[in-house]
């Protein structure tokens, strides 16, 4: 049998994510083209409906892409970035009222 389930139907973590790998695959095609096989990515707070459990799979994901892809991720929440060890780290200073 076949049932169609319309992707609005999903969970916003579970759309997030489709989404988030759609785009990881799409720039890694992209990316093979280029001279320099390596093209820029940036992530604004991809993984913010994701629950910590598949935010740690995603991650190791982005670590493995982040081979072929120069990736910028970017978030305000400290937790989403645990296990982020191998690329550079940098903080901003808040706004003040922040």
């Amino acid at each position: 049998g076949h049932y169609r389930l319309d992707f609005e139907a999903h969970s916003g973590g579970m759309q997030e994510q489709a989404a988030l790998l759609v785009r990881l695959v799409y720039l890694q095609m992209t990316s093979r083209r280029l001279p320099s096989g390596r093209l820029p990515v940036i992530l604004d707070d991809p993984l913010t409906h994701t629950d910590s459990a598949r935010r740690a799979g995603l991650l190791k994901v982005l670590l493995e892409v982040a081979q072929s892809l120069q990736i910028l991720y970017i978030s305000c929440h400290e937790e989403h970035l645990a296990g982020m060890a191998n690329g550079r780290r940098l903080f901003l200073p808040a706004r003040a009222g922040e």
